[in-house]
């Protein structure tokens, strides 16, 4: 998963068609992925607040939620900008309130990878993803319950 503060700043309307036009390329990726893998379904969602990313939720049997994201991080420091494949599946215990959790990065690719670069990767996520049992779901977050 891509941590949060890599990803502050400010783009300006150049940047932030050119990262639409890198993340419309990922897109493709996933949604080939998903026919060439005859996927039952997943859902993608785009530009998450103001984060240039993409997500694909997975839909499994397992009861283990699961997703893969792409996002445009940007150095501070440097400007350099890259994109980020990262993954994480999680099931929650509506009886403890909790959710066990795993997550890791798969690839930081640069920012005119080639297509076929960006497909590797996306398969690359799929596989470790979906390869994930509930053993692997290492990490435990509590949930506050909802209130009525």
């Amino acid at each position: 998963m891509v941590s949060h503060e890599a990803r502050r700043f400010a783009p300006t309307p150049e940047d932030e068609a050119r990262y639409d036009q890198r993340l419309n390329d990922i897109e493709i990726a996933m949604m080939r992925m998903v026919g060439e893998r005859s996927l039952g379904g997943s859902d993608v969602e785009r530009w998450r607040w103001d984060v240039p990313e993409i997500t694909m939720k997975l839909r499994t049997t397992d009861g283990i939620e699961r997703s893969i994201q792409a996002s445009i991080v940007v150095d501070e420091e440097t400007g350099r900008e890259s994109v980020a494949v990262g993954v994480s599946a999680w099931r929650d215990d509506e009886r403890t309130f909790t959710r066990v959790w795993n997550s890791a990065n798969v690839a930081n690719l640069r920012m005119n990878a080639r297509e076929k670069t960006i497909q590797r990767a996306i398969e690359r996520a799929y596989d470790r993803v979906l390869g994930w049992t509930r053993d692997d779901l290492t990490k435990q977050t509590s949930l506050q319950p909802l209130r009525r």
